[in-house]
C-alpha cells in the first residue's frame, strides 16, 4: 500500500489517543471542569432531567440527553461539547 499511495499515514490507536490528550492539556482547566460539571449535574436527579426536557423545544433544539465525559476515552470530548453547543441556550435558560 506504501508503494501505490506514499502518503498513506497509519496511526494506532494509542497515537491518536495521546494526540488529543496532549491537546487537551492546552486548554484551560476550568473549561474541562465546567463541561465535566453539567454531565454530572443532569446524571444526579431524574427530576432534573425531567424539568430540562421542556427548555430546549422552546428554543427548537432538539432533545438529546445530556452526555458526560469518559475519562478514559478523551475522544468523547467531542460528541459532549457539541451536545452542549447544540442545546447551549436550553442550558442558560434553565
Amino acid at each position: 500500500m506504501k508503494q501505490e499511495c506514499p502518503h498513506f499515514f497509519v496511526s494506532g490507536c494509542y497515537s491518536l489517543v495521546s494526540c488529543v490528550s496532549n491537546a487537551v492539556k492546552t486548554l484551560p482547566l476550568w473549561m474541562e471542569q465546567f463541561v465535566g460539571d453539567i454531565g454530572n449535574y443532569f446524571s444526579y436527579s431524574s427530576k432534573i432531567k425531567k424539568e430540562f426536557e421542556a427548555i430546549p423545544e422552546k428554543f427548537f433544539a432538539p432533545c438529546h440527553a445530556i452526555l458526560k465525559i469518559a475519562q478514559t476515552r478523551w475522544l468523547s470530548r467531542q460528541h459532549v461539547i457539541y451536545r452542549i453547543l447544540e442545546q447551549w441556550d436550553a442550558f442558560k435558560a434553565f
